[in-house]
């Protein structure tokens, strides 16, 4: 199953952003782009939590950790935006500078996010119903 996602997901990823650059429907996706990206996050976050895992997994817990995972991506995109955007106004050399670590923190972060909705989805699959 996991050699599907390994074929399925770029070529997803991208026929979206294919579709984003496509100009007739740009004002349509200006208008929804947040409600797109994060519904693009949600189902490949559900789908890794409800597929890739080799024991059966819940949907309903796969959906509760998509969520989870899903709402912290989006705060680590708002927060990586806001900072990339504050450190290249207070300088041009500088701030592009600081761009290759925060880049690469935004990724150790994004991962932490991913992982850690992996592991509420883990521990809500090894409790039991009292």
């Amino acid at each position: 199953m996991a050699w599907a996602f390994m074929i399925l997901i770029p070529v997803a990823l991208a026929l979206y952003a294919g579709l984003r650059s496509m100009e007739t429907l740009r004002p349509f996706i200006k208008n929804y782009r947040g409600l797109l990206d994060s519904t693009l996050v949600f189902v490949g976050l559900f789908s890794i939590y409800k597929w890739i895992p080799v024991s059966k997994v819940q949907t309903s817990k796969a959906i509760y950790g998509s969520l989870i995972a899903g709402f912290g991506l989006m705060a680590l995109k708002g927060s990586f935006s806001y900072l990339m955007k504050t450190f290249f106004m207070i300088n041009k050399i500088y701030g592009s500078m600081a761009a290759i670590p925060l880049f690469l923190l935004h990724i150790l972060f994004f991962w932490y996010v991913v992982l850690i909705g992996a592991a509420f989805v883990a521990s809500l699959h090894k409790t039991k119903a009292i």
